[in-house]
Order: C-alpha cells, then sequence, then structure tokens
C-alpha cells in the first residue's frame, strides 16, 4: 500500500488523479467525523465533499504530510460545525420543534458512539476511525501515519479503554 506521504508528494507535483487514493482511503473516517456533528445525510455528504475539495485545494500548505490523517479530519471537523451553524440559522425553532429537540432522546447508538470517538484525544480519534470506520489494519495504520505498529496497537487499547468507560457512564 502506498503511503500517505508518496501521494501527497504525486499531487503536489502535479499528479491531481493520485488524491483520489487519499479519498478512499479516507472517506469513512471524514463521513464518521462529520455525522458526530451533523445528523443528516445530506449535511454530512456536503461536508464530505467540502472536506476533500479544501484538503485538495490546501495541500500545499500541510508543513507535515505525515500528519494528513489529523489534518484532514480537523477541517472535516470544521466544515461540519460550519454546515451545522448556517442549518441552526436557517431553520426558525418552531415551539414544535423546540420541544422535540428538548425531549427527544439519543436513541440511536452509533450516533452515541460517534459522539464518544469524537471525545477522543485527535491520536487516537485517528487510530480509531481508521482502523473500525475504514478498515485498516493497525500495521498498514502505522505505514500511512510513520509511526510503529506498537505505538498504532497501544493508542487503539488506549482509545478502547476510554470508550468503554465513557459509553458505560452514558448508560448505553
Amino acid at each position: 500500500m502506498e503511503s500517505d506521504v508518496s501521494i501527497i508528494q504525486q499531487v503536489l507535483k502535479g499528479d491531481a488523479d493520485a488524491f483520489e487514493g487519499l479519498v478512499r482511503r479516507y472517506e469513512r473516517s471524514v463521513r464518521g467525523k462529520a455525522a458526530s456533528v451533523l445528523h443528516n445525510s445530506t449535511l454530512v455528504d456536503e461536508a464530505v465533499q467540502q472536506t476533500f475539495v479544501t484538503a485538495f485545494e490546501h495541500l500545499g500548505s500541510l508543513r507535515k504530510p505525515g500528519a494528513f490523517p489529523g489534518w484532514l479530519l480537523q477541517i472535516a471537523y470544521r466544515h461540519a460545525l460550519s454546515i451545522a451553524k448556517l442549518e441552526r440559522r436557517s431553520t426558525p425553532l418552531t415551539e414544535d420543534r423546540q420541544s422535540a429537540l428538548i425531549t427527544e432522546p439519543m436513541s440511536d447508538r452509533k450516533q452515541i458512539l460517534l459522539e464518544a470517538v469524537s471525545r477522543l484525544p485527535k491520536h487516537e480519534q485517528i487510530v480509531v476511525m481508521t482502523h473500525y470506520f475504514d478498515g485498516y489494519s493497525t500495521s498498514e495504520i502505522a505505514h500511512m501515519l510513520g509511526h510503529p505498529v506498537g505505538t498504532v496497537t497501544k493508542r487503539l487499547q488506549r482509545a478502547r479503554t476510554r470508550l468503554r468507560k465513557r459509553l458505560r457512564s452514558d448508560d448505553l
């Protein structure tokens, strides 16, 4: 598997088509990050698209290509927040909608999990989302991030421990 750094170098040298490899590799992670903020699949799709356009346009400003996953998820998070703010402003808060927001319990377990993942430290978020959302092995993630396999394994272990504690305290 080609490393992120190698793909980024190709893109920066003018091979715009190489960026597709990064899109395929991180689309699920970006989608998960956006979904942790937005609760509407159309808005999530919009955030995902904006994230990759922004990443492509600003790839040259990325100082450490090995930090691409965290940088990309940060872009996704900012776009999702912006879209959520615009959505709140453009949708009038009627009395019915206001009471539904107050009384509606969060019943979707997936949404609860996404929110718990989004509260992890950035370095743990990256490995969790890449491993569980995108399906990469720890050795593949280590290669992509340029870290030893043991580091990735330890981050996954710590993240799972944190998630278990958080999810138990949320009484799923």
